[in-house]
């Protein structure tokens, strides 16, 4: 049982006993030199008991809980008791007092003001956690290092550290758990760990530092090659195409990908094969292509640098021309004009027109910057030409994006040439003039050989004798017949 702050004192005074009232020596008071009365389990703890320096002691007692913890005159005279190492049981409400002389005899001072030791366990060590979790990262990717605890109340901060020193986290709040890295670096490389603290009845508790983990960075492998063959600035529906990647580097690649405008297309069965190969394209293939390779790097498939951007644009097969003739049944008259019209529909920048005759090549157009729809253009077809004739047609040429495409064959039509009415006109006219002319004179011709006859036949036997005894003569005209007797000489 303490001593109450004051003791009764039996006096004697002239044989007769006298009853007095006697104070004990102030208290003294008791602390912690630490500074604070919360200890984890297994910390050292200190009281130490202070008195005033008018005081003589003798001695100190200390007190647990209203009991002894100490015999006062036992105690050194600094008034100091210690723990070397706290734990639940040595928790509690902590007291002290002294010893001095008054008037030759050894008093018990009045008790301190108690205070309370409060033991709690260590702080949850924590872990150090990278997110995404990996073996490696790349430059420019974005990390996040988070201190991982079980929960613990009234944290009021936590510490990172780089290959032991404290890492800064600029703008960051000091109770947030998290260490952001925007875009890995390999400055950024090294052995990162964190701790914890947290305020308990005013005093700030720190965990123990989490194991370290090592944050390692790689470059990017540098970009692959893409090319498509056949490699055309359009291609036809139903055209086959391949896209091939190339790693340019001597590491050994562990997979392909390709993308279609920013979408990976590639099936997981083909990750192994460089190429990427479309049987045949249509406007849901058309798009923009890139590709990528990997290497494997600490367990990790790091993606290389994607490669340039190749497009494939698509287009519908060319449609044959629309072929028509001037006159439209090919029936044409020895020189006349002959017109050879040759249309298309779609409105090409460049194209060159081609007329065939018999599937050969008679002529070609070419065309810059078009905006007419139609091709057209003729010529004289003469009878004294006999290839003038025949099965004529047309396609065309078309440069789309750098390609020149050709066209299928126009519908042909046949080509007759026939001689000129007025011709056979003429010569039937000059067959009956030459005809009756030949007749006229064939009619002279018989008329003179008949009257050639009759003449022949009015002449005598002989000629007579006149009575001179000479010849009489006789004169025969062809449009006049007399006979004249000569008049004797």
């Amino acid at each position: 049982m303490l001593p109450s702050i004051s003791t009764l004192v039996l006096v004697s005074l002239n044989g007769c006993l006298a009853l007095a009232v006697k104070d004990l020596p102030a208290a003294p008071s008791l602390s912690f030199t630490a500074g604070y009365v919360v200890y984890m389990t297994g910390e050292p703890a200190t009281l130490r008991c202070s008195v005033s320096r008018t005081q003589t002691v003798l001695g100190y007692q200390f007190h647990k809980d209203g009991g002894k913890v100490t015999e006062g005159h036992l105690t050194p005279s600094q008034g100091i008791y210690s723990i070397t190492s706290v734990n639940k049981g040595t928790a509690g409400s902590y007291s002290c007092t002294y010893w001095t002389l008054d008037a030759g005899e050894t008093v018990l001072s009045r008790e301190s003001q108690a205070i309370v030791l409060y033991v709690i366990d260590h702080l949850p060590t924590p872990v150090l956690s990278l997110e995404p979790p990996s073996s490696i990262y790349i430059s420019g990717e974005p990390v996040t290092l988070r201190c991982v605890h079980a929960k613990v109340d009234s944290i009021t901060e936590y510490h990172f550290f780089k290959d032991g020193a404290d890492a800064l986290r600029e703008g960051r709040s000091p109770s947030d758990s998290t260490y952001r890295i925007r875009k890995a670096t390999g400055s950024m490389e090294g052995w990162y760990s964190c701790l914890y603290r947290s305020e308990t009845r005013g005093r700030a508790i720190r965990s123990m530092e989490s194991p370290r983990q090592f944050f390692s960075v790689t470059a990017q492998p540098p970009a692959p090659s893409i090319a498509l063959h056949p490699e055309y600035p359009v291609y036809i529906t139903e055209e086959p195409v391949t896209l091939s990647c190339a790693s340019p580097g001597l590491a050994t690649v562990t997979g392909y990908r390709f993308y279609k405008d920013g979408r990976e297309v590639t099936e997981r069965s083909s990750f192994s094969q460089r190429n990427y190969f479309i049987s045949g394209v249509t406007s849901s293939t058309a798009g923009t292509y890139s590709c990528i390779y990997w290497i494997s790097e600490r367990g990790r498939d790091v993606p290389a640098l994607p490669s340039t951007l190749v497009t494939v644009v698509v287009i519908e097969p060319l449609h044959p021309p629309v072929f028509f003739l001037t006159p439209s049944n090919g029936r044409i008259e020895d020189g006349d004009n002959l017109i050879l019209t040759c249309s298309i529909l779609p409105n090409f920048k460049k194209i060159i027109m081609l007329f065939t005759r018999n599937g050969e090549v008679i002529r070609h157009d070419q065309s810059l910057n078009r905006t007419e729809s139609n091709v057209r253009f003729s010529f004289r077809v003469s009878k004294g030409n006999a290839s003038h004739e025949g099965n004529y047609s047309c396609y065309y040429i078309a440069d789309i994006h750098g390609r020149m495409l050709t066209s299928p064959q126009s519908n042909s039509q046949q080509v007759t040439v026939e001689a000129r009415k007025l011709l056979w006109l003429m010569l039937i006219g000059l067959a009956a003039s030459l005809g009756l002319i030949l007749t006229v004179f064939l009619v002279i011709i018989l008329c003179q050989m008949l009257c050639a006859r009759k003449g022949s036949k009015t002449e005598k036997p002989s000629s007579p004798l006149n009575e001179d005894g000479e010849i009489a003569y006789t004169a025969l005209t062809v449009s006049t017949l007399t006979s004249t007797r000569s008049a004797p000489i």
